[in-house]
């Protein structure tokens, strides 16, 4: 399963009683990728497994966010170590968000992308109305994608598991605690008509291309 260089890093995390190196030592060369949005290694994901139990609950906050947020597209296995660290939340967490919180205690958060049967399941969200926006937009483009939107919800302060704009997200990190969610915005994919008809009416419908050979005389 682990190469001979992974399995030391095991032995020296065992010894030394510090696993805090588990995302940079695992996050490539892992047993396996994960195919979603992004294809990604999930050598950090393996060790997670296999040593959770192991961690001091000390460190366990902060190893199990490093994994999280070292994917682009974390695995779905990812989701049972994010609901077992919601009682370790540092204290200070709310203070990093403190003026997003309203006056009940809430924070207003959006999620763009594509339309689920259930957004109250997915674990990420952002501040940010106009990221979401930018994640439904780009996730129009997939082939497989049909109509994307933006949710907004509501969440507790208290409820926050993880925050971080390390990527300029303002990601918001919880465990099936978003209320009221609601689509707010809706952008419909150009059927092949519409696109057809964009290109037929476009000013250079009709033109043809200059030959590479001829830019040369």
């Amino acid at each position: 399963m682990f190469s001979e260089r992974q399995k030391k890093c095991i032995e020296k995390y065992r010894e030394s009683g510090d696993y805090t190196a588990i995302s940079t030592d695992f996050g490539s060369g892992g047993i396996g990728v994960i195919d979603d949005a992004f294809t990604q290694t999930r050598g950090a994901l393996d060790a997670l497994q296999l040593l959770f139990d192991e961690i001091p609950d000390t460190q366990k906050y902060q190893v199990v966010m490093d994994v999280y947020m070292m994917s682009k597209s974390p695995a779905k296995e990812m989701l049972n170590y994010i609901k077992a660290i919601k009682s370790l939340v540092p204290d200070n967490l709310t203070a990093t968000i403190k003026d997003h919180i309203d006056d009940s205690g809430n924070l207003t958060i959006y999620r763009g992308g594509l339309q689920v049967k259930n957004p109250g399941l997915c674990t990420s969200w952002t501040l940010s109305k106009e990221q979401a926006e930018w994640f439904a937009k780009r996730y129009i483009d997939r082939p497989d994608a049909t109509d994307t939107v933006v949710y907004r919800g509501f969440v507790k302060a208290t409820d926050i598991i993880g925050y971080t704009n390390d990527r300029e997200e303002q990601e918001i990190i919880q465990y099936q605690s978003v209320e009221n969610i609601e689509i707010v915005d809706k952008y419909e994919k150009p059927s092949d008509e519409k696109i057809a008809t964009a290109v037929s009416a476009s000013p250079l419908a009709g033109v043809q291309p200059i030959h590479p050979t001829a830019l040369s005389i």
